[in-house]
C-alpha cells in the first residue's frame, strides 16, 4: 500500500521536461538578430538609447515606422565603443488580424537610431 502513496506522489509532482517546454513556448526565441555598434563621438559621457524600427511591406497596412526594440548602452566616455544586441522574433513581424498573429510576408526593412528622425542604419 505504500508503494501506491509512493506513485501518487510522483504524479502530482510537474515533469521538468513539461516545463521546460513550456518555457519556451512563452519565450520565443528570437528570429533576427542584431549586433549594433555605438561610439560616443561628442566631449562628455554619455548613454545613448539606440531604438529599433520595423517598416512593413505596404500589404501589411502598418504605420511607417514601427518600433520593435530599444536598448540603452552603459556610460561611455568620448571615444568609447559599445555593442548593443537586440532581436526580433516572428511575432513582431506579425500583425493581428482576426483574432489572432498572422505573419506578414513580403519584404521588411529595418531601421535603427536614436530616434524615428535620427535613423543612422538601414537592412
Amino acid at each position: 500500500d505504500d508503494d501506491d502513496d509512493d506513485d501518487d506522489d510522483d504524479d502530482d509532482r510537474p515533469d521538468d521536461k513539461d516545463d521546460e517546454r513550456s518555457k519556451r513556448r512563452i519565450k520565443p526565441d528570437p528570429y533576427w538578430s542584431f549586433a549594433i555598434n555605438v561610439t560616443n563621438t561628442g566631449d562628455h559621457a554619455a548613454a545613448e538609447v539606440v531604438q529599433l524600427y520595423l517598416v512593413y511591406p505596404p500589404s501589411a497596412s502598418e504605420p511607417p515606422l514601427v518600433l520593435r526594440g530599444f536598448a540603452k548602452t552603459r556610460r561611455l566616455v568620448p571615444g568609447e565603443l559599445a555593442t548593443v544586441e537586440m532581436a526580433l522574433t516572428l511575432r513582431d513581424v506579425s500583425v493581428w488580424e482576426l483574432s489572432e498573429w498572422k505573419v506578414v510576408l513580403g519584404g521588411f526593412q529595418v531601421k535603427i537610431g536614436s530616434a524615428p528622425r535620427d535613423l543612422r542604419l538601414a537592412a
